[in-house]
C-alpha cells in the first residue's frame, strides 16, 4: 500500500513525463519507515490508554 501511494503522490508531484525512479524510492522509503513504526508502536499506546480509561469506569 505504500509503494502504490507514493508512487501515485510522486507521479503527480513530478508528471509522468519527469517521473525518476530514484525519487519514488525515497519516498517510499520514507513511507514505509513512518507506516512501520506507527503500526508497531502504536496499538501498544492505544491499549495501554483504553485499559486505564476502562479500569476508572468500572
Amino acid at each position: 500500500m505504500t509503494a502504490i501511494i507514493s508512487f501515485t503522490l510522486t507521479a503527480v508531484n513530478s508528471g509522468l513525463h519527469a517521473f525518476q525512479f530514484s525519487n519514488w524510492l525515497r519516498a517510499w522509503i520514507i513511507a514505509f519507515s513512518l507506516v512501520f513504526a506507527i503500526s508497531f508502536f502504536l496499538p501498544a499506546f492505544v491499549n495501554r490508554h483504553v485499559s486505564k480509561i476502562i479500569r476508572i469506569k468500572e
